[in-house]
């Protein structure tokens, strides 16, 4: 999200590995556009006639005439050695419109070489003395067209000084040298005291190592002439000005626009600047600016006199939306998969704070080495979410730009029109054909290459052995490139470094292949795939009327291709439904191998894979898809499902947000978008999108679930359980959408255990009576000895950093294992260190996600399961309906959900230290109850903050608090919450724990409504762990919540110092956190009434002296409990012994207890 406490722009040096890029500027094509941006219309470069004088070797003149092929331009440079090397170049490249000659200056004056529309100089014509300086502009005067313009780069003060304290050490040093030759050694020797020399407290140490760091990379001519020789004389710029204006020009600005706005420099500058700045004067408010930076270089914009009118005072920045835009930015990916606020280039890393600008730098990447133009800026970036008008994102596009462009971004390109590689008619994707000549010559491996692309962009290669292969037959072009993954990295770094082109049907063609050899990165290049082969109304590339639309590159393998019989189909579906998925896949994949060619057998494929699980094959077979048929949204949706399946959510989100730019009645790209949101906390926006999908699929289940969940999470339980129950009539038989109802019916304080008891029931009659259907009777294969090894399973999706696995962990870690051997099957793909912990310690782990019920089932029987865990309940990534296939001979449900499976098939559920009797819980459960005793329910946790004194006795009024998730937060405890804060009116409440701004609105309405102030309550986010215990230090009571009380919020705040009040009722999940308390002793903060929950608050606000006596006994009870030692798995071996015993004694399951 965008932070706008730090700057929003900020360049670092390059860290990764890339092609080196090094950026010119001083090409005509970004003359003309710094030009525009200050009024000045300058002539169009197709056909300019441009002179360069300084020219080196021809390097920043050559792309520009190879773009333009109709211009024609001479560069001239003192360098004999650097001119013969450039008419190698042009030799080899055979480039018919560029002359290099070798001339001093006073053989220059004396030339009539016609006139010029640019005229460039710098390199060695720049460092020349003012007199020289003045005649050389007299000259240009006579050689330019009345519409042309000249750009000279000149050393400038103040900042060039400290340059002459350099030049004075090199001089001094070189002055006994006899010969040039020694002079050079000399000042080079210098240069190198000069670079380690240098003492720290010198206080012009920093801008002398970039001096010295500059000097030493120089040429020797260029070193002579400019410290050597003394013939580089700066000025400052009202001294440069008058020596134009007596040569007849006048001064429009400088060749990097933005160096010439105070806000580049920062804010302080910018300020200082406006307020001391004289009125409009240009000239005197770009003098003091050069004062308040140091500058020490420009490169001047210079037109004939009579033009000074058109001039601007300063840079036109609202032009900016005139250019076409070009960059070669790769977003920034941590290790971890997470997408950051980063952009590389060749040069460096870009970090970005603002969203909007963020997207725009996406745009531009994706169309690299193409520019894009402010329209395709504009709509590629609309967020479909926000009822913005246009005007209004055409503003704020412009002002994103507007901080980009100020930020001086290297290698961020504009120009008037298009870029040259958006003409390229090539109908293939090849090497710009100035590159294929440089690279045609055999280069050995591992050497450095030189090589430059048409955005005057310098570059460095060095290639593999194979990359010369594959070199070879991108040069020969008779064969395709192998469609492999090293094959199209190598591709891309070409790209990355902008040497390749080709019409749009050859990218759309190439970027196809690449998804294709590259499916597991896709979601880099999907983007560019987009761009490439969508129309110009959409923001891309193809004119409506173009050839490309009437022939696509595949149109013909498209026509030919017949779709798949609706019987196969059917079939694949019922397969599916019945839980064969290996079946379902093979099925798939054999019509794929019968019909390569046949785009639909390839996306029945990916669907199969997606619906099944396999998300990487899946996604392997919607890129294929695409290679066939690059504009089918539905394809593009279920890549943006399979993104959002393996946590890449950034581009899951892109890719949606552009079907909904294209297709605003995509319900299923508004409920992926709603999805999205809720997954990062944004609530409203989540809500807008899931209301727009049900408005487009009122009757769809899934979007109804979605709905109801999101209602769920933000308290809102009515509403949830009614979106529910339109959803079960719609899809009464789908399981996963039962359970999901069932977890929010134990959040709805209407239910009776009855209710609950019959609605669970129904779950498990459904899945039972599926598992029927498929006559599977699994017979254990384990002998019934009761003292053997009895081999335990776990089934979870929370076997990761998650509460879940917190709860398991001492059980795991502390089982004996000569006794019990322990195996995982995780069912979600989430993976961490917690994770590869309990892999590493397992005696047998499987990933189950991609696994269908029965094939689970399968898998659990062949590893011969006596005890089977389910960890979820009805929670997220529960396989219960798996359960029903009684794949182990004992079956056991523990920690994910506080209430009954409803299902036969469960045999027991665990209760932990929760005496028997204390209330008849069994007449709500399926399963018999086992309770069991654990001195060790909660783990201490390292680097604790210290308990503190009560905070009630040091600063006086009383706080209550709340760490629950908002889903428990329903009216029925606000209300209470709201009795008890009136009634001790110097209390305050903290609720903490909430996803973001959304809860904080929803809960402070919500007690306004109540009537409690405002400065009463304090609301917290979601903090990090440490910072969400010192919290603790801050409260005196902790509240919990009814029907569905709190575990591990009890358990964090016990170990704080904070006992927690809790209502209990007659439902079970009502009494989950009792546990924790009577652990520790603190039986007397239980209420079975609101009305003395309510007392109970009231009066422990009063008993501030005995709360605290409580307080500072809480933690050393968990440490004398952890020092007492024992096993935290005493009783867990013992109940599983005990009720394999029973099973081998071939007794149905009864209740029990242990520890008791």
């Amino acid at each position: 999200m965008q932070d706008n406490s730090v700057d929003p722009v900020t360049v670092a040096d390059q860290t990764v590995h890339r092609p080196q890029i090094e950026t010119s500027y001083a090409s005509p094509v970004h003359i003309k556009a710094a030009a525009y941006l200050y009024g000045i219309h300058t002539p169009a470069v197709e056909k300019a006639r441009v002179l360069e004088l300084g020219c080196g070797a021809g390097d920043n003149i050559l792309p520009f005439v190879l773009a333009y092929e109709k211009s024609q331009a001479i560069g001239i440079d003192l360098d004999d050695a650097l001119i013969s090397q450039g008419q190698h170049a042009l030799r080899t490249m055979s480039v018919p419109n560029l002359q290099l000659a070798t001339a001093g200056i006073d053989e220059l004056l004396n030339s009539d070489l016609g006139e010029f529309d640019y005229i460039i100089i710098h390199g060695h014509f720049s460092t020349i003395n003012n007199a020289m300086r003045s005649a050389l502009l007299a000259w240009v005067k006579l050689h330019l067209t009345p519409k042309g313009i000249a750009c000279l780069a000149w050393s400038t003060y103040p900042g060039y000084k400290v340059a002459e304290v350099v030049q004075d050490a090199l001089q001094l040093h070189s002055s006994l040298a006899q010969t040039p030759a020694e002079q050079l050694d000399s000042a080079r020797a210098m240069l190198t005291f000069m670079s380690l020399g240098l003492a720290a407290k010198n206080t012009l140490s920093e801008p002398m190592r970039e001096l010295v760091k500059h000097a030493e990379t120089s040429s020797d001519s260029a070193l002579s002439l400019r410290y050597l020789q003394g013939l580089n004389e700066p000025c400052y710029l009202l001294d440069f000005h008058a020596m134009a204006a007596g040569a007849g020009f006048a001064y429009v600005g400088d060749l990097l626009p933005h160096t010439e706005i105070a806000g580049y420099y920062g804010g302080d500058v910018e300020k200082l600047h406006n307020a001391i700045c004289p009125g409009d004067n240009k000239l005197l408010g770009q003098q003091y600016l050069d004062f308040a930076v140091g500058r020490s270089h420009r490169f001047s914009l210079l037109v004939p006199e009579q033009r000074a009118k058109d001039i601007l005072p300063t840079p036109d920045l609202a032009r900016l939306t005139h250019f076409h835009w070009a960059g070669s930015f790769q977003r920034g990916v941590t290790n971890e998969g997470h997408v950051a606020n980063t952009h590389y280039s060749g040069s460096g890393v870009v970090h970005i704070n603002h969203d909007l600008a963020l997207n725009m730098m996406d745009v531009i990447s994706d169309a690299w080495p193409h520019s894009v133009s402010f329209d395709q800026l504009v709509f590629n970036t609309r967020a479909p979410e926000y009822d913005k008008e246009d005007k209004q994102h055409q503003q704020d596009v412009l002002d994103a730009l507007t901080m980009l462009f100020r930020s001086g971004i290297d290698g961020l390109h504009f120009s008037q029109e298009q870029g040259r590689y958006n003409s390229s008619s090539s109908t293939s994707v090849q090497l710009l054909p100035c590159v294929a000549a440089l690279l045609r010559d055999n280069v050995p491996a591992h050497t450095a290459v030189g090589a430059f692309n048409l955005w005057h962009d310098k570059i460095t290669f060095t290639f593999t052995q194979q990359e010369q292969d594959y070199l070879r037959l991108l040069l020969c072009q008779k064969s395709d490139l192998p469609l492999d993954a090293d094959c199209y990295e190598f591709m891309e770094r070409l790209r990355i470094a902008g040497v390749l082109w080709g019409s749009v049907p050859a990218w759309q063609h190439y970027f196809q292949q690449l998804l294709q050899a590259c499916s597991s990165k896709s979601e880099r290049y999907l983007g560019a795939l987009i761009m490439y082969c969508s129309e110009t109304s959409v923001g891309g590339y193809i004119s409506p009327d173009s050839e490309t639309v009437k022939k696509s590159h595949h149109s013909k393998r498209v026509a030919d291709a017949r779709p798949v019989d609706k019987t196969i189909q059917q079939q694949i579906r019922d397969l599916i439904s019945i839980n064969d998925y290996a079946t379902a896949r093979s099925k798939a994949k054999a019509l794929v191998e019968e019909m390569p060619s046949n785009m639909y057998c390839w996306y029945l494929l990916g669907q199969t894979n997606l619906k099944t699980g396999a998300y990487d094959e899946g996604l392997a077979a919607l890129m294929k898809t695409l290679s066939m048929h690059a504009t089918s949204w539905s394809v593009y949706l279920d890549a943006a499902y399979a993104f959002w399946y393996s946590y890449r959510h950034y581009y899951a989100g892109r890719l949606v947000r552009k079907i909904l730019r294209c297709d605003r009645r995509n319900a299923g790209a508004w409920n992926m978008l709603s999805t999205l949101y809720k997954d990062s906390n944004e609530m409203a926006q989540a809500e807008f999108c899931v209301r727009k999908a049900e408005q487009y699929a009122p009757e769809e289940p899934n979007i109804l679930n979605n709905l109801a969940n999101l209602l769920s999470s933000q308290g809102r339980m009515s509403e949830a359980v009614d979106c529910f129950r339109r959803m079960r009539a719609i899809a009464p038989d789908d399981c996963d959408l039962y359970s999901s109802y069932l977890f929010t019916l134990l959040h709805d304080v209407r239910e009776t255990p009855e209710s609950l008891y019959a609605e669970h029931r129904g779950y498990g009659v459904l899945v039972e009576q599926r598992a029927q259907q498929y006559h599977r009777h699994f017979i254990p294969k384990g002998t019934r000895e009761p003292g053997r090894k009895l081999r335990v399973g776990f089934v979870s999706g929370d076997l990761w950093n998650h509460q879940v696995a917190n709860f398991l962990r001492p059980i795991w870690e502390s089982i004996n294992r000569e006794h019990f051997a322990l195996y995982g099957f995780a069912s979600s793909n989430k993976y961490d260190n917690i994770t590869q912990s309990f892999e590493q310690t397992a005696d047998g782990w499987h990933a189950v996600y991609h696994k269908s019920d029965i094939e689970l089932a399968e898998l659990i029987h062949e590893e011969q399961i006596d005890i089977l865990f389910d960890l979820s309940g009805h929670t997220a990534h529960n396989r219960l309906s798996m359960f029903a296939f009684k794949p182990a001979p004992i079956q056991i449900s523990w920690i994910g959900c506080p209430d009954t499976t409803g299902m036969s098939a469960m045999d027991y559920f665990l209760i932990f230290n929760l005496a028997p009797g204390t209330k008849n819980l069994q007449q709500q459960f399926v399963e018999k109850l086992v309770y069991l005793r654990s001195e060790l329910q909660f783990k201490s946790v390292n680097n604790s903050p210290e308990v503190n004194e009560l905070p009630a006795i040091k600063r006086g009024g009383f706080t209550f608090a709340s760490m629950n998730r908002i889903q428990k937060l329903n009216d029925y405890m606000c209300d209470a919450w709201a009795q008890i804060l009136k009634s001790v009116p110097d209390s305050r409440m903290i609720i903490a724990g909430l996803s973001g701004k959304q809860d904080i609105a929803i809960l402070r309405a919500k007690f306004d409504s109540y009537g409690i102030a405002s400065s009463q309550l304090v609301f917290h986010e979601r903090l990090l762990l440490s910072e969400y215990l010192a919290l603790h230090n801050e409260i005196d009571l902790l509240l919990d919540t009814y029907p569905y009380s709190g575990g591990t919020t009890t358990n964090y705040a016990l170990w704080m110092g904070v006992p927690t009040l809790m209502l209990t009722g007659e439902n079970y999940h009502t009494w989950q956190g009792v546990a924790a308390l009577n652990a520790v002793g603190l039986e007397g903060f239980v209420a079975s009434s609101k009305q003395e929950y309510i007392e109970q608050a009231i009066s422990w606000s009063t008993r501030l002296d005995e709360l605290n006596q409580c307080r500072q006994a809480l933690r050393p009870r968990f440490m004398e409990i952890e020092k007492q030692g024992g096993s935290p798995s005493l009783y867990f071996e013992q109940m599983m012994r005990s009720v394999w015993m029973n099973y081998c004694d071939g007794k149905p399951a009864q209740a029990c207890a242990f520890g008791y």
